[in-house]
């Protein structure tokens, strides 16, 4: 029984760790943090957020956790049209999505499509100065 009063919060511990790619880039990108947010778009959960902020400086950063997991991710972004092409730093980015976002202005959501899946993700858009 001790050992797993011991084993329990070890595996806890060791598991609220965001992915090291993650933490390398997070701690690189104050460049890209201290840029003023043009578009700010989230979703949140019961235990799970998501969260895309596009910034002054052409760069974009995306926070993601579930229970005790994070990650994070960042690259700049180029917009053409009603379409933003997404450029990752060191092509670090969840498998399923794909390299461009746009929004839709009927609903008021950034939608983030996915590899292999009829539903995007659909983000509120909680800020938004982005040229139209």
């Amino acid at each position: 029984m001790k050992k797993f009063l011991i084993i329990i919060p070890l595996i806890i511990l060791t598991s609220c760790v965001g992915v090291k790619e993650s933490r390398i880039i997070k701690r690189k990108s104050k460049i890209i943090q201290d840029s003023d947010v043009l578009l700010s778009a989230g979703s949140e959960g019961a235990v799970s957020s998501f969260n895309f902020n596009i910034r002054e400086n052409y760069f974009f950063n995306i926070n993601e956790s579930v229970m005790f997991w994070w990650d994070y991710y960042a690259g700049t972004w180029m917009k053409k049209n009603d379409t933003i092409y997404l450029h990752y730093i060191n092509n670090h980015k969840r498998d399923d999505l794909l390299d461009y976002i746009y929004i839709d202005p009927l609903d008021n959501k950034l939608v983030v499509p996915r590899i292999d899946s009829l539903y995007p993700l659909r983000l509120e858009i909680s800020y938004n100065k982005l040229e139209k």
